[in-house]
This record gives C-alpha cells, sequence and structure tokens, in this order.
C-alpha cells in the first residue's frame, strides 16, 4: 500500500484543489467538476450549463490556466 507520508501529502493536494475549486465563480465550477472529476463529456456538460462546446472547451482552458497557478493538480486525476 502507500506509504503514510505519501497518503498525507496526496490528501493535503487535494484540499489545495478542492479550496482552489471552491474559488471558480459558476458555471465554472460545475464545469470543472462535471467535466475532470465526474468524467462527463465536454458536449453534454456544455449543453447541461447552456453552454456551446466552443466555449466550455474556452472555460475549461482558462480553468486550468487558473489553478496551474495554484498548484499542479493534474496528478489528482492521473494517479
Amino acid at each position: 500500500g502507500e506509504d503514510p507520508q505519501a497518503a498525507v501529502e496526496r490528501w493535503e493536494q487535494s484540499e489545495r484543489l478542492w479550496r482552489a475549486v471552491g474559488g471558480l465563480g459558476e458555471p465554472d465550477r460545475t464545469l470543472f467538476i462535471r467535466y475532470y472529476y465526474q468524467g462527463e463529456k465536454l458536449k453534454e456538460a456544455a449543453r447541461g450549463l447552456g453552454l456551446s462546446q466552443a466555449a466550455a472547451k474556452q472555460k475549461l482552458f482558462r480553468i486550468i490556466r487558473f489553478l496551474s497557478f495554484s498548484e499542479s493538480w493534474m496528478s489528482l486525476f492521473n494517479p
């Protein structure tokens, strides 16, 4: 299994990510959660939020850029 120190570091990284996500406005926060966390297809997430797929893609790009300033978060979704 995972060593305790690595588990604590992963938990802390996850906490920082969700604090940053919590700082996003709507519909950005919901788009991020639906696409990255829930694994919904971009087209479906966009439609559910009343956005075009192009607008949703642009928003995700800006969200990723915003989150990357606070921390490298992608590893949380691809361990």
